[in-house]
């Protein structure tokens, strides 16, 4: 077996790598590559480093390998090749926020808003939202298909689950929201009177 890397840190670098560790906002492969160096640097060998950390052998040779070569920048991602970023830096310094909610059409988030620049808010339709689709789709399953069953295994719900899902998709079609008029009804006094 060969020699294992040596790895000598000037201060500045020490220093570096323990503020990666003593860190929270650090990635924690960079915490863990960070350990590597320090644990090296202390005149620990290969084996009894990937011991100490969980890791093996060649994880650890590689990063000594790299730093030795690189110094800290070997310690961080290489750029890799695939599909360029869909989005630019100004993009990533913003926050998009989906909105499913009625309430968020007010003017007043309009004021909040316009008091934080890095958030993005994205609209769905009010009251057309997906969920509020998946929950129509539920209640249909359940009042056509489950509700006064008797089943006697997980396979069986399954099993009629998919009888009305086939059945359901032969002629189905989008769900068009109406607005219906609620009338508050007043309160039980009792438990029992609940079901009644």
């Amino acid at each position: 077996m060969g020699q294992a890397t040596l790895i000598k840190l000037s201060d500045e670098e020490r220093q570096t790598l323990h503020s990666w560790v003593n860190s929270h906002t650090t990635q924690q492969r960079h915490v863990f590559r960070a350990k590597i160096i320090l644990l090296a640097d202390k005149g620990k060998q290969t084996k009894q480093i990937a011991k100490d950390l969980g890791s093996n052998a060649p994880t650890i040779s590689k990063w000594r390998t790299r730093f030795a070569r690189d110094r800290i920048t070997g310690l961080v991602d290489a750029p890799r090749s695939g599909q360029p970023s869909k989005y630019g830096k100004e993009t990533e310094k913003r926050i998009l926020a989906i909105l499913d909610n009625l309430n968020t059409h007010k003017p007043k988030n309009d004021r909040w808003l316009a008091m934080h620049k890095n958030v993005h808010f994205h609209y769905t339709p009010t009251h057309a939202s997906w969920l509020n689709q998946i929950e129509t789709w539920f209640s249909i399953l359940t009042r056509s298909a489950i509700k006064g069953a008797s089943f006697t295994s997980p396979q069986q719900v399954r099993e009629a689950i998919d009888a009305f899902a086939e059945a359901y998709n032969e002629d189905a079609t989008p769900f068009e929201w109406t607005k219906t008029t609620v009338r508050p009804k007043g309160l039980k006094r009792h438990y029992a009177d609940l079901c009644n």
